[in-house]
């Protein structure tokens, strides 16, 4: 599988699933509303052209989250996009 990193060091398209979230993270309350949960799977998909925020899908939305707010979120790679159906 691997090793445990930060959301905000995940490759695009590559599914995570998330392991821990800090409780110091700014509105931990909404964030977890959100989905934000441990064991949710996780997939980045694109960064705004200024660098955040970064779009993520998780349970069949787009969410945008800051560097500040992605550097707190654990998780594990689980495989690429592309190895899903190999």
């Amino acid at each position: 599988m691997g090793e445990r990193i930060r959301l905000s060091e995940a490759k695009k398209g590559c599914k995570y699933r998330i392991v821990h979230i800090m409780p110091e993270i700014n509105n931990y309350d909404r964030i977890r509303e959100m989905g934000f949960a441990e064991g949710s799977e996780i997939i980045p998909l694109y960064r705004s052209i200024s660098g955040e925020p970064t779009a993520y899908f998780i349970w069949d939305t787009v969410i945008g989250l800051r560097r500040e707010e992605s550097e707190k979120i654990f998780i594990l790679p689980q495989y690429s996009l592309s190895e899903e159906g190999s």
